[in-house]
């Protein structure tokens, strides 16, 4: 019985993709196999070297990056990081970070990690918004890694205005100093995986970066959903 409603339910109410608005079938969520199979992957963990990584060269001691698809401003698939951060679809984030670490398990990438850190948000923003959605990528991405998440340890002391309009500049001054950690010794000689959506300058993840490395003999590697 509990069947047939949820069928007559999808019929009356059926669920669309949000990349092209086509009705999902069954197994499909939140985007059509289509629209998955033609998402920009940069395929960087295949890659030495790679986009990601060259954007934390001189700022600090990176082991690896890897950043899932590439991101276009009012292209199809920037509807999905719209929708993650901005309509409350924090499972959406849960679901390609499950995607995403299907992959990177796939090509033995990450293996040696001991922790998933998400980038967090300012308990403010947080509030506000109902969750961070960097958090429910790192979600998808432990489940499929088998790695610890660990999304208390490292925090946001003070909030900073929105980076999206500034310039590289300005976006490195407005995060300047604004991460800690509650508990050096946790992440001490440990090598910790840092998750966040989108990586533009990486201004706010080298930020972190610092904050980290007040644990001693702390290790660094970065994954992120996209990459403008």
């Amino acid at each position: 019985m509990k069947d047939l409603l949820k069928d007559f339910a999808a019929i009356l109410f059926p669920e669309l993709c949000i990349t092209c608005n086509a009705k999902l079938i069954a197994d499909e969520k939140f985007i059509c196999m289509s629209c998955l199979y033609h998402l920009p992957e940069t395929k960087s963990y295949l890659q030495k070297e790679n986009q990601a990584e060259k954007r934390f060269w001189g700022k600090f001691d990176i082991v690896h990056a890897h950043s899932f698809f590439r991101y276009v401003k009012d292209s199809d698939f920037h509807r999905l990081l719209v929708e993650l951060k901005y309509k409350e679809c924090k499972e959406l984030g849960e679901y390609l970070g499950d995607y995403y670490a299907g992959k990177l398990k796939q090509a033995g990438v990450f293996e040696d990690v001991d922790y998933i850190v998400p980038v967090p948000l300012h308990r403010k923003r947080h509030k506000k918004r109902g969750y961070n959605q960097s958090e429910w990528i790192a979600k998808g991405m432990s489940k499929v890694l088998g790695k610890t998440l660990i999304p208390d340890n490292l925090y946001r002391k003070s909030a900073n205005s929105t980076q999206t309009k500034r310039g590289v500049y300005e976006r490195w001054e407005n995060v300047a100093g604004i991460f800690e950690l509650k508990n050096p010794m946790v992440f001490a000689d440990k090598h910790l995986l840092l998750v966040d959506d989108v990586l533009t300058t990486g201004s706010t993840i080298t930020a972190c970066a610092h904050a980290l490395h007040a644990a001693e003999n702390v290790r660094i590697s970065v994954a992120t959903l996209a990459i403008a």
